[in-house]
């Protein structure tokens, strides 16, 4: 039916979404089918056709009202619930093109690795890590997805929101998956404009990072969410749970993920370090198996230097440097000759440098 449209309606319908309306027919024909391909625009360049069809005494309008249908986890994508039977009438075509680019909303990412955190350990995927589709067109259009997860209750038999660390917790996380991903691990990183409600309760992110720069896009800490307390407080804790997630869709592509981990403390991590713990669950108290984590004395001053060097984004962005001379062991030592000024030994403190 897109084959069928004159170049001005053509036109038309790429002007309306922001693409250029430029070129040959056949050019003008593949853009507007490459945005009924894109799934958040489906609707809208679908119901743009019609209209300019419609204008066309002609012609017999091709389209109907479409109707609405399930689809597994519950996609919805601007506000319609997922699953389009078609159009009525004919075009076979764009039938087929919609059917495929719905069934791509929900797909799972294959080879998927996040960061690994490490007070965080993992025991459980809860929910698959499932792809937040991008916008082809690049224009910035909100987009709704809501998924479906079942919640391990046996890890939070005698829960409650003061539970004493290391305990489970359920987590959700965002990443931001580049075009050609190759099983890389990917940071924490939340979408734009990004809102998430577990079970119609809105789920606190972490706020905004202030900044004065023009024309920045707001960015929130690369950190994942503690979405326990939503999940462990329901009405009906039998059925599976839901999540809805909305954001801004662009060209980027998104994932999100649930999983359930086991959060440890500062100290847990420093006997892992220092091998305490696998000598305690042995028996053995001794030292001699403890690994060595000592390093020599010149990779730390070159570090120091590296990161006061200002060459990467990670570096330590010093306008100003005070050194202090008290000595750091409260030993206070006198002078032979000069009784009035306080000092230590320069091995001391060269040691501590």
């Amino acid at each position: 039916m897109i084959a069928s449209m004159r170049v001005n309606e053509l036109q038309t319908v790429l002007s309306m979404f922001k693409m250029p309306k430029l070129g040959k027919k056949q050019e003008l024909i593949q853009r507007c089918t490459d945005l009924l391909r894109t799934p958040a625009l489906q609707i809208q360049v679908a119901n743009q056709v019609k209209i300019l069809v419609g204008k066309n005494n002609s012609r017999a309008a091709p389209y109907s009202v479409p109707m609405r249908n399930c689809m597994p986890n519950g996609i919805i994508m601007n506000g319609n619930s997922g699953g389009y039977t078609g159009y009525r009438g004919g075009a076979p075509l764009l039938h087929q093109m919609q059917s495929s680019a719905i069934h791509q909303q929900a797909r799972i990412l294959r080879n998927f690795v996040p960061v690994p955190l490490p007070f965080y350990d993992w025991h459980k995927t809860v929910l698959e890590p499932m792809e937040l589709p991008a916008i082809m067109s690049g224009v910035k259009t909100p987009c709704k997805q809501s998924f479906t997860f079942s919640l391990p209750r046996e890890y939070f038999v005698n829960w409650s929101i003061n539970s004493p660390l290391p305990r489970y917790e359920i987590q959700l996380r965002f990443f931001q998956v580049p075009e050609n991903y190759a099983s890389q691990e990917l940071p924490d990183d939340f979408p734009l404009n990004c809102v998430a409600r577990i079970e119609e309760q809105h789920v606190q992110l972490p706020a905004l990072i202030p900044t004065n720069k023009p024309n920045v896009e707001p960015k929130r800490p690369s950190r994942p969410v503690d979405i326990t307390q939503y999940c462990v407080n329901v009405r009906d804790p039998s059925r599976p749970m839901r999540l809805m997630v909305e954001w801004t869709g662009d060209k980027r592509a998104w994932a999100v993920a649930i999983y359930l981990v086991y959060r440890v403390t500062s100290e847990i991590l420093r006997d892992r370090a220092t091998g305490a713990a696998k000598s305690a669950a042995s028996g053995d108290v001794t030292n001699n198996d403890r690994p060595s984590h000592r390093q020599e004395e010149h990779v730390t001053r070159d570090l120091i230097r590296a990161r006061l060097g200002g060459g990467n984004d990670d570096d330590i962005a010093m306008a100003q440097l005070k050194i202090s001379l008290l000595c750091p062991r409260i030993h206070i030592f006198h002078a032979m000759f000069l009784t009035d000024f306080f000092c230590f030994p320069s091995l001391l403190y060269g040691m501590i440098s």
